[in-house]
């Protein structure tokens, strides 16, 4: 019986040993940023492109707004972030943001239509001409 009892003192002590030492599994180092992306009548944006630059180390996340305007960037340290918000047509929109572990920093944000700009250019190479013949190269 006591060698029972010694077997079960120790599988319980051998258990609680391992259990002490192992990493902590539920531990978030990361938060997230999301939002909407809306314009400024209200009606949501999909295809927006939204970037997240981190103001002290330079690393940046980006993603694009789904079919309900609707974007999130998982998984990013906690820091200040640049968050960028790009689309052909509208104006390009900027907010700085505060991430901190484990929460979830809410951006929505509503842009502006902008002037749809085009450049075109035009490159011509005139033709040789052979001065002794008058003839076309």
């Amino acid at each position: 019986m006591r060698r029972l009892a010694f077997r079960f003192s120790l599988a319980v002590a051998l258990v609680a040993l391992a259990a002490v030492h192992s990493p902590a599994w539920a531990q978030i180092e990361t938060g997230r940023i999301s939002g909407t992306v809306s314009d400024t009548s209200g009606a949501l944006v999909p295809g927006a492109t939204v970037s997240a630059k981190s103001v002290n180390t330079g690393f940046t996340r980006e993603t694009v707004s789904d079919t309900n305007g609707a974007y999130v960037i998982a998984n990013v340290s906690a820091d200040t972030y640049e968050v960028t918000f790009t689309l052909t047509g509208f104006r390009t929109a900027a907010r700085r943001v505060n991430v901190s572990v484990g929460s979830t920093a809410a951006v929505d944000i509503r842009l502006e239509v902008g002037a749809l700009t085009e450049q075109v250019s035009v490159v011509a190479v005139p033709e040789a001409i052979d001065t002794r013949t008058g003839e076309f190269r």
